[in-house]
């Protein structure tokens, strides 16, 4: 298979935390690879953080929906570069984009796994 320069993947969460992963060719059980994997987590992991923000708030709400976009760099090794991510509500009542703006400010903010990547965690590998 060859080598893609982005991967784009959607994870849709319903109240009850139930959750479906969509790729560019429709919804998938699992990721196709593994760099794809920590994207997924990524978002799932906002959605998760975004629905507890959204029970707090008393926002009512179908589906939260997150996308990421993870940008893949050609080098020696590949690796992401970049990873932009987009949240929005199915079936929600109106909320105003203030509102939107301190949603997904909190939602950063609290989302463990993007403050792991963000602060650059020293990884370390031995072999036994």
């Amino acid at each position: 298979m060859a080598n893609k320069d982005l991967y784009v993947y959607t994870v849709k969460m319903d109240n009850d935390g139930n959750m479906e992963i969509f790729n560019e060719t429709g919804k998938v059980e699992t990721p196709e690879n593994p760099i794809c994997y920590l994207l997924v987590g990524l978002i799932a992991c906002m959605a998760s953080t975004a629905r507890a923000i959204l029970a707090k708030m008393r926002i009512d709400y179908e589906k939260l929906v997150v996308g990421g976009k993870l940008y893949m760099v050609d080098e020696k090794i590949r690796y992401g570069d970049r990873i932009e991510c987009n949240m929005s509500l199915e079936g929600s009542e109106l909320v105003d984009p203030a509102t939107k703006k301190r949603i997904a400010e909190i939602t950063e903010k609290y989302c463990t796994v993007s403050v792991t990547i963000k602060n650059n965690p020293k990884i370390t590998l031995s072999m036994e």
